[in-house]
């Protein structure tokens, strides 16, 4: 068998055209952390020579089979939308607050959209915060990054858990809040 591209990335190539064809989702999200709330994992040159040929040649091949393709990176790496950008990434998830998000949607946001802004590292992330804080972020997201068309909430919480009913108890009513927060704002598009 002969392949255009290094065994790794044939392998994320395969795998994409097997989630097409098993599940035929929408979205394909390549979760590849390339940055720490610090900062990127590398120089911005090395990232693109060793990594961003290869996140292009994942997102071609999900366009080609009909996916749309997010790239999902947390931490500080604001530096390098312009590459995500040029990746073909229709999106990157899950944006933190250590970037600059207002400055990022106001000049890219007609080339990407954003998906986060919630403080996953900070208070409302922590195990003992009350829903209460959770919601309090969910707000300040809404407040400040949801006048922007290319903005999409996205509060999570790291749960200590495989039962998908702890994961719902924490994050149902922070996705239903900022389904209701966004609608009361008017936001017309969907959260």
């Amino acid at each position: 068998m002969t392949n255009r591209y290094p065994i790794d990335q044939w392998l994320l190539v395969e795998f994409a055209k097997k989630v097409k064809q098993y599940y035929n989702p929408d979205i394909f999200n390549n979760y590849d952390d390339i940055a720490t709330e610090r900062g990127l994992f590398m120089s911005p040159a090395t990232y693109r020579k060793l990594i961003k040929p290869h996140h292009k040649r994942l997102n071609d091949a999900v366009k080609e089979l009909g996916m749309i393709p997010i790239q999902h990176t947390c931490g500080l790496c604001e530096s390098l939308i312009e590459d995500i950008i040029e990746t073909g990434a229709a999106a990157w998830s899950s944006v933190q607050p250590v970037n600059d998000i207002v400055g990022l949607l106001e000049k890219y946001g007609d080339r990407i959209a954003l998906i986060g802004g919630y403080d996953a590292n900070g208070a409302p992330d922590h195990l003992d915060a009350t829903t209460e804080e959770r919601l309090a972020d969910v707000h300040r997201c809404l407040d400040t990054y949801g006048k922007y068309q290319s903005y999409i909430v996205f509060p999570f919480v790291i749960v200590d858990s495989l039962d998908p009913n702890d994961m719902l108890a924490l994050m149902g009513p922070m996705l239903g809040e900022a389904v209701r927060y966004s609608h009361e704002l008017g936001r017309t598009q969907a959260v």
